[in-house]
């Protein structure tokens, strides 16, 4: 007789201390061998595998897992899936019972095959190597396999309940270890959760029926999916936990394996071990003994993103956690650390007795926060000599030190703890204050270097300028800066040692103030860099902005910039060009993540979008920049991937006389990007704020710039902690409350326009308070005495307005033997600004397998097109200097898809006048086309064709739908057409009366083209308040090279007002008879009324 009971573990050791129902406790580093998984809770379910070809196998530790060990269930093919389960009876006692689970899971892959990838399901097992359904519930991830948007969620198979949790993207992508979570309880939902969330399914009560808990589970693959993870622990309960017994078991977890919490770190007991109710709740990591739930993590190394810092008991940092020989003093000892996610450098320090230790000069922004509970022995941190936050204060050959403090500020019992270097880390070692909280940061000297400063406030160099005469072809281009003393020559070069550059006789190519350039290739890693190098005559602070930074299907962009002043690396600060407010997040949109000073793409916009531009700036004199650009692409088809660089601003050092004087050592430089622009474009206005003192200060300030305005989601504050910023989007006044100045230099960033177009040359200044302190005002950077406002003036122009372009695709196959198929693309543009737009660039790519036919481009509208179609420019196709005509124009091309194409996504791109400032930033892009060749599927064309598309009041006209099969193939199914209602005109069929039911229609003649016999007795006709549905009666097919014709009538109604227009849409829907080909589904026809 087997006897199961819900009791605690054996030596009363459970995760978090929460004992009541364990079920399930895997542990990797206790009890895993490939054919069993013991079970470290008392019920007895150890997961078990006889099958060898589907035996998961041992991760040695490592610090992926935080110094631990791991399993591995396979990759991303069926193949590689492994599983384990346990038998018909268990886990559970009863089947309708409530549950809890936490698993932690590190993706073995980016990828996640057919979306989902599950790791642990009831209700299911096997003894054979082909792994049972084991739905109700399972806990999956979800995937879109285009922008590695993962989800945590859990399903049941019963009623097809789940719930969905964000998984950290950054995470994913760098395949780190999260904490997922699900739990329910029967009659209410299930709650799913990553690293401490929690969320309601919010859908239907779990019913009694879904869930199967004592009906067998498998861990790992399940039938249908698999698991693509290595899973380094399991824990299971047979009911609902209480949010704060979750919690404990979270905590557990994430010290053991270095995740981050968005709640307290909770003890056993219940007692608050770390609090993220501050700024430091970023990579927060452990270490602690607690042997109530088995616990000693004796080293620890946050497993998220941007982490750098280890921290190791006595001193000691081993191979693993299970290798250290250090012990702790007490059971329930602890030390958590978080850091403020701060980046970069501050270094604006004058000489004072607030840091006495050496020369130091220079301090990091970041912060971390270290609470020890009980008595923790001295400890060692480590970082990588590598790491941002001391790699700039290796040049000068001075100590680098750690700065401990009791408060935050820095202002209490302050230590100065000097680093030691050992192979290719710096290591730091100091006993924290026992039972209490103490701060720490890194802080060392970094020199001048050898770059003389220019003088004589801001220069302005525009690279778009540079490439725009002679306007194509990639060389050296030299330019002579403009503003301040313009003194500095600028040279620029695109550098590309592996041919990556797509058609560089063309590229790059100027853009407005951007110079872009193209690239075409598969190249990925380390070889596949191209890089902007650009060379100062004089050192410079330089900011300017990159666009571009994205990931296009698999190619993911990796963009980092260095400055050099001679043969000392300077990083610069990079921070997203979209702003942080409620309606524009940058975590949210942008086109790119950030980790110090590289971007890594993980979205696609257009090059022109703000969300994938990028700010870089430097705080020390430099004489060169590089913009290196790699890819990181899991594919070998080719891809097309732009990037630019936009106008410099070179910042130079202000003379002595320049003084303004404000209180409370808070000082804001105020500038704009360009002395003056076109009221058709924005600038860019930059504001550093400098804490020159030596103590941390709380300001409010306001930017108010009258009659302009800022553009909507553009003001960002890179690392500033605000109380506030109010709603400043497309208004002239700025206010952030309770900004906290640290000291050294902090940026505020935004765009400015011209409302209306308006001109004018217009002065302003920033104005501050200093809580507890005086009041002050921002200066501009010329040499001027005084705090002076800052100048920016717009020039009258007008905006070029793009054309909208529309995009259809015919095919035809041509060679039976290669399965070959040519499409014909017809471009259409619709001009409706009144005048002809001049000076146009066409920019058109085929995909990678697929060439353009040359010489097939027909185009009354002039230009001068690229040899398209012929060896090495296959791809791609450019028409430079093309004139559109107003109204609607078109130009046709064709392209062989070759044997071997697969779907070809299909986009032009047209832009403006590049040597317009006015049009050179318009540009503006066609519908997606979307080609699927094969020549064994019908395709079926539609047309909308009538007499005459005006109408005077009350006035009915007849038009007909025309159906064509092009591909000599017999419709296989159902044809159903949809036509969409408009508000001007009424539609009806001839002979019927339309309902939501289907009518059979009536065949007759439609007043077209003198007469057309329609076909409307084979097909059956319904409406509802937006669409007429018209689908072919069942039996009854469109010949191969057939066509069926639908007549229907449009009537004006009486309350359409004259001089309007309505488009009347037909649409074959997706799969209609077969048709696998969407691009030529759609016909429209502009009707207008007289």
């Amino acid at each position: 007789m087997l006897f199961l009971s819900a009791v605690s573990p054996s030596f009363g050791q459970s995760p978090g201390g929460v004992s009541a129902n364990l079920r399930i406790w895997l542990k990797a580093d206790d009890g895993f061998t490939p054919s069993a998984w013991t079970d470290k809770s008392t019920a007895g379910n150890t997961y078990t595998q006889t099958n060898a070809g589907k035996q998961p196998t041992a991760v040695p530790a490592s610090a992926l897992f935080n110094f631990n060990p791991a399993v591995d269930f396979g990759g991303e093919t069926s193949a590689s899936a492994k599983f384990m389960v346990v038998p018909t009876g268990r886990p559970f006692t009863a089947a309708s019972t409530n549950g809890s689970f936490f698993i932690m899971t590190r993706f073995n892959s980016d990828q996640v095959p057919a979306n989902t990838a599950v790791s642990l399901g009831l209700g299911g097992t096997t003894t054979t190597a082909t792994a049972a359904v084991a739905y109700n519930p399972v806990l999956s991830t979800y995937n879109d396999n285009a922008t590695y948007n993962y989800m945590t969620w859990v399903y049941d198979g019963v009623s097809g309940n789940f719930g969905v949790a964000a998984r950290p993207a950054a995470d994913n992508l760098d395949k780190q270890v999260n904490l997922d979570s699900y739990s329910w309880t029967v009659g209410s939902n299930y709650f799913t959760g990553v690293n401490g969330t929690s969320v309601s399914q919010g859908q239907s009560a779990v019913l009694a029926s879904s869930i199967k808990g004592n009906q067998g589970s498998q861990l790992g693959e399940n039938f249908g999916r698999i698991a693509n993870a290595t899973i380094p622990e399991v824990i299971g309960y047979e009911r609902d936990l209480t949010t704060d017994e979750k919690r404990k078991v979270n905590t557990y977890l994430a010290i053991k394996y270095g995740v981050t919490l968005i709640h307290d770190y909770i003890s056993p007991s219940g007692a608050v071990l770390y609090s993220i109710a501050d700024v430091y709740k970023n990579r927060v990591t452990s270490i602690g003994w607690e042997s109530s739930e088995a616990l000693q993590q004796k080293q620890s190394r946050s497993v998220h993103a941007g982490y750098e810092l280890t921290i190791g008991l006595q001193n000691q940092i081993a191979a693993s956690n299970a290798a250290h020989t250090g012990t702790f003093a007490n059971d329930g000892a602890y030390e958590i650390v978080g850091d403020n996610g701060l980046d970069s450098l501050n270094n604006i320090f004058p000489s004072n007795q607030c840091y006495t230790e050496t020369n130091i000069n220079t301090f990091t922004n970041r912060v971390w926060k270290l609470t020890e509970t009980g008595i923790v022995d001295s400890v060692k941190i480590t970082l990588p000599d590598s790491s941002e936050h001391i790699a700039a204060f290796l040049a000068s050959g001075e100590p680098v030190f750690m700065v401990v403090g009791d408060a935050a500020d820095f202002n209490g019992n302050v230590k100065y703890v000097q680093g030691i270097k050992i192979g290719a880390d710096w290591e730091f070692k100091y006993n924290f204050a026992s039972s209490a909280t103490s701060y720490f940061k890194f802080a060392g000297t970094v020199t001048a270097g050898t770059c003389i400063s220019c003088l004589g406030g801001p220069q302005f160099s525009s690279p778009g300028l540079a490439y725009a005469s002679p306007l194509y072809g990639n060389a050296i281009r030299t330019q002579n800066a403009s503003g301040g003393a313009g003194d500095i020559v600028v040279n620029y070069e695109l550098k590309d040692p592996h041919g990556a550059a797509y058609y560089p006789t063309y590229w790059p190519l100027p853009f407005g103030d951007w110079a872009y350039a193209y690239r075409y290739d598969n190249l990925s890693g380390p070889n596949s860099d191209m890089t902007w190098e650009i060379r100062f005559s004089k050192g410079t602070k330089p900011s300017f902005q990159i666009a571009g930074i994205d990931a296009l299907y698999e190619n993911i962009d990796q963009v980092t910039v260095v400055g050099y002043c001679g043969a000392q690396l300077i990083l610069p600060k990079l921070s997203p060009a979209v702003g942080d407010n409620a309606y524009y997040t940058a975590s949210m949109y942008n086109s790119y993540t950030l980790n110090a000073n590289t971007a890594t793409g993980r979205y696609y916009y257009v090059p022109n979008s703000p969300y994938s531009f990028t700010n870089v700036s430097f705080d020390k004199p430099i004489d060169r920049v590089e913009v290196i650009w790699k890819k990181a692409s899991s594919t070998s088809a080719k891809y097309f991937q732009e990037l630019a660089i936009g106008k410099m601003t070179l910042n130079c050092q202000k003379p002595a006389t320049a003084t303004c004087i404000n209180p409370d050592d808070i000082y804001i430089d105020r500038w704009y990007d360009a002395p003056s622009t076109a009221t058709c474009d924005s600038v860019i206005l930059a504001m550093k704020i400098i804490n020159k003192s030596c103590y941390n200060k709380t300001i409010t300030l306001t930017d108010n710039i009258g009659v302009l305005a800022y553009v909507k989601g553009t003001v960002n504050a890179p690392g500033l902690t605000y109380g506030s910023i109010n709603a400043y989007d497309e208004t002239g006044t700025l206010t952030i409350t309770d900004a906290l100045i640290t000291p050294g230099e902090h940026m505020i960033y935004a765009r400015v326009y011209s409302p209306g177009g308006a001109s004018g040359t217009y002065n302003h200044q920033t104005s501050f308070s200093v809580q507890g302190g005086g009041t002050g005002v921002s200066d501009d950077l010329s040499d001027n005495a005084g705090c002076q406002p800052t100048t920016i003036t717009f020039t009258p122009s007008a905006q070029t307005v793009l054309p909208k372009i529309t995009q259809t695709v015919d095919k035809h196959v041509y060679d039976a033997a290669t399965g070959n198929v040519i499409l014909t693309y017809t471009v259409q543009f619709e001009n409706t600004s009144g005048s002809p737009v001049t000076g146009a660039t066409l920019t058109d790519f085929a995909g990678d397998q697929a060439h353009f036919v040359a010489g097939s481009l027909s185009s009354s509208m002039g230009g001068t097109p690229n040899s398209y179609g012929t060896a090495g420019k296959e791809n791609g196709m450019f028409i430079y200097g093309m004139t559109i005509p107003t109204g609607i124009s078109t130009i046709t091309f064709q392209v062989d898809t070759k044997a071997s194409a697969d779907t070809i996504r299909n986009t032009v791109m047209l832009q403006g006048d590049a040597s317009s400032r006015c049009s050179s930033y318009a540009l503006t892009r066609s519908n997606e086309v979307m080609s699927i060749p094969g020549s064994n599927d019908p395709d079926l064309k539609i047309a909308i064709q009538l007499d005459a598309t005006g109408f005077s009041t009350g006035q009915a006209r007849d038009f007909i739908l025309r159906l064509d099969e092009v591909l000599a193939v017999t419709t296989t199914s159902a044809v159903t057409v949809r036509i969409n209602k408009l508000s001007g005109w009424d539609l009806a069929v001839p002979g019927i009366t339309l309902s939501a039911t289907d009518q059979s229609g009536v065949s007759g003649s439609s007043a077209v083209a003198g007469g057309t016999a329609n076909e409307n007795g084979n097909w059956n006709f319904r409406e509802n308040a937006n669409f007429i549905t018209i689908t072919l009666k069942p039996g009854l097919t469109i010949a191969a090279n057939g066509t069926a014709i639908l007549g229907l009538t449009a009537t004006r109604k009486a309350g359409t007002a004259p001089s309007s227009s309505q488009n009347l849409t037909a649409t074959i829907l997706t799969g209609s008879g077969g048709d696998t080909f969407d691009g030529n589904n759609q016909a429209v026809s502009k009707i207008t009324t007289n």
